[in-house]
């Protein structure tokens, strides 16, 4: 199978008219998982996979819509959504107890 290189050039969405934005994109590559997971689809065993990492930015109506989406698709292994919001920093008071 012939490797290729792919851009993809999209027009600039303003963040506010659109339902979601992807900020950035990654493939972290063919990895090994974890542990085994099931194909939807063959209910095979799956030990390897290509992973992807995308950082979004979209409402929670939108998260909960992309997540039923991928989830249902028969090729997707499995989906992870994360909430990446800064949160204030604990302190701790160890010293004084």
């Amino acid at each position: 199978m012939p490797f290729y290189e792919l851009t993809l050039i999209t027009r600039f969405v303003i963040k506010g008219r659109s339902r979601a934005v992807i900020e950035k994109a990654e493939s972290l590559g063919h990895r090994d998982l974890a542990y085994r997971r099931i194909a939807k689809q063959t209910n095979e065993k799956v030990y390897t996979s290509n992973m992807f990492l995308f950082w979004t930015h979209m409402s929670r109506e939108m998260r909960e819509s992309v997540d039923s989406i991928l989830r249902q698709d028969l090729d997707t292994v499995h989906v992870g959504i994360v909430t990446n919001e800064e949160k204030e920093p604990i302190e701790c008071n160890l010293e004084e107890l």
